[in-house]
């Protein structure tokens, strides 16, 4: 996964904005100092939370890893982790762990999304504190009708198509390179957040949840964000 559309995500994605608004969102709701960070990307978020935290970086994908790393010149990171979020063990706890930017949607089922959990509970500290955004089920309406991008970036011509079935988004992305075209296919599970909060719930957690980073509830919106408390 990755392996390919790494070397463009910053160029396809980048968004000073939102990035600003996750760390916004992150400092209202934080627990202290350490932070674990699953899925973590290019690390955008990652390096802006360096400069006040002691932070791991975590992806099952190495070649995103590799890009964190490139940007991270200043050794700002604590660690690097390749992690499969789904289920994880490691000899230490955090305040924090965090995965934003909609990575949780690439669990495809709720076995693997209450896995993921239960490993996220086990390495978080008393009090400690699990935040994550969501796909809200209005991301399906919003792909009923496919949405194609198409640009050239890096030097090299691109085609992003995003459809869904009404359960799941398939995002397709092809890279039409000197050496030939190069694909790349990544599924999303869109969950129902009822049943989300009930898993967390069942777990242990006290959980609040926002609507597009600062919309108390379940309402229209793209994204859903939730912060479980550890009791």
């Amino acid at each position: 996964m990755y392996q390919t559309l790494a070397k463009y995500y910053d160029v396809l994605v980048k968004d000073d904005n939102a990035t600003q608004m996750w760390l916004d969102f992150f400092n209202q709701h934080q627990a202290g100092k350490t932070i674990l960070e699953l899925a973590s990307g290019t690390g955008e978020i990652t390096l802006a939370l360096a400069d006040g935290f002691l932070i791991d970086a975590s992806d099952i994908s190495k070649s995103m890893l590799n890009e964190v790393k490139n940007k991270d010149s200043n050794n700002k990171i604590n660690d690097y982790l390749i992690l499969d979020m789904e289920n994880f063990s490691l000899n230490k706890k955090y305040d924090n762990i965090i995965c934003f930017c909609d990575s949780i949607n690439y669990l495809l089922d709720y076995q693997s999304l209450n896995a993921m959990f239960l490993s996220v509970y086990n390495h978080l500290n008393t009090d400690g504190v699990f935040m994550f955004d969501m796909h809200s089920l209005d991301r399906l309406k919003e792909f009923e009708q496919d949405y194609i991008e198409t640009g050239n970036i890096l030097n090299t011509d691109y085609q992003w198509s995003i459809s869904t079935d009404g359960k799941y988004i398939y995002h397709h992305f092809a890279f039409y390179k000197d050496s030939g075209l190069v694909q790349e296919q990544h599924v999303q599970r869109v969950f129902k957040p009822e049943l989300v909060i009930d898993l967390l719930e069942k777990m242990g957690f006290k959980i609040e949840v926002f609507t597009d980073f600062n919309k108390v509830g379940i309402v229209a919106g793209e994204k859903i964000f939730i912060v479980g408390r550890k009791i």
